[in-house]
């Protein structure tokens, strides 16, 4: 998770964690993937998401639309085990 620093300007915190975040998953690059890591990003998703983590707490109150509804969160638990 990355942390939040007060003398940083909000867009490139949010710039940082977007670089960040692709390096963990790039959905744009998910077809290069062996299988092998794909399983394993699933099950990351599923735990990030599944547990509250995602997204990150700092994101939510600037855009309070990116905030996961229950019904969503699971949804995407779903998604993510279903593999």
């Amino acid at each position: 998770m990355a942390l939040v620093f007060p003398n940083r300007p909000g867009s490139l915190l949010i710039a940082s964690d977007a670089k960040e975040g692709r390096k963990e998953v790039n959905f744009s690059t998910w077809d290069k993937y062996d299988e092998k890591r794909k399983a394993k990003k699933l099950k990351e998703i599923a735990k990030e998401v599944g547990g509250g983590d995602m997204p990150l707490f700092y994101y939510t109150p600037l855009h309070p639309d990116a905030k996961l509804s229950p019904a969503e969160r699971e949804l995407i638990v779903k998604w993510a085990k279903k593999g």
